[in-house]
C-alpha cells in the first residue's frame, strides 16, 4: 500500500478527537450510586468523569460507524478496480487476438496474390491477358479461378480488392491488354 502524504496524515489526525481517559477508573461511579464519594471535589470529579466516559463512548460510536464506512468503502472500490482490470485484460486480449486474425487474413491475401502474380502461363505470355476494370491485367486462367471463387457475377481484383460485376459469365468479354500482348 503506498505510504499517505505527510498532509493526508495531518487531516486524518485532526479528524479524529482526542478524549483524555482517566487513569485512575476506581473513582468513577455510575449515575445514581448511594453511596456518594465524600468531599465536593471528589463529587465534581466524578461527574466530570462519567461526562467524559459517555462521550468516549458516544465518539466510540461514531468510530465504530466510520470504521465500517470505510471498510465497505475500500471493498466497493477494491471490487470496482477488480472489474477494471479485468476488463482491460479482456480488452488486451481481444486486441491481440484480432491482430492475430488480421495477420493471418493479410498472410492469406499475400498468398493468393502470389499465386495469380506467379502464373507461370501468363507470365510466358502464351495466353490472352485480360484486363479489369480497375486496370490491373490477368489472365484467363487467373480470371477463371477468381470467378469461381465469387460465384460467377462479381469479380474481385486481388491486388486492391475492388469489386467486378458480370451479369454473363464469359470472361471473353472483358477487355484485352494488347499492350502486355506485346512484351
Amino acid at each position: 500500500m503506498a505510504r499517505k502524504r505527510k498532509s493526508a496524515r495531518i487531516a486524518a489526525q485532526a479528524a479524529v478527537p482526542k478524549v483524555p481517559v482517566p487513569k485512575n477508573t476506581s473513582k468513577i461511579r455510575p449515575k445514581g450510586a448511594h453511596d456518594r464519594p465524600k468531599g465536593g471535589k471528589a463529587l465534581i470529579f466524578a461527574q466530570k468523569t462519567t461526562a467524559a466516559a459517555e462521550y468516549t463512548t458516544a465518539e466510540n460510536a461514531k468510530i465504530a460507524k466510520l470504521k465500517k464506512q470505510l471498510a465497505r468503502d475500500k471493498t466497493e472500490s477494491t471490487n470496482k478496480l477488480k472489474k477494471a482490470l479485468s476488463d482491460w485484460k479482456f480488452a488486451k486480449y481481444e486486441m491481440q487476438r484480432n491482430n492475430m486474425e488480421n495477420k493471418q487474413e493479410l498472410e492469406k491475401k499475400d498468398e493468393e496474390l502470389a499465386t495469380l502474380k506467379t502464373d507461370i502461363l501468363a507470365l510466358k505470355n502464351e495466353i490472352k491477358q485480360f484486363k479489369n476494370s480497375c486496370g490491373h491485367t490477368f489472365c484467363s486462367s487467373c480470371i477463371e479461378r477468381m470467378k469461381e471463387e465469387y460465384f460467377g457475377c462479381q469479380i474481385r481484383c486481388p491486388t486492391d480488392r475492388k469489386y467486378m460485376y458480370r451479369m454473363d459469365e464469359d470472361i471473353s468479354n472483358f477487355p484485352i491488354n494488347y499492350l502486355a500482348l506485346h512484351m
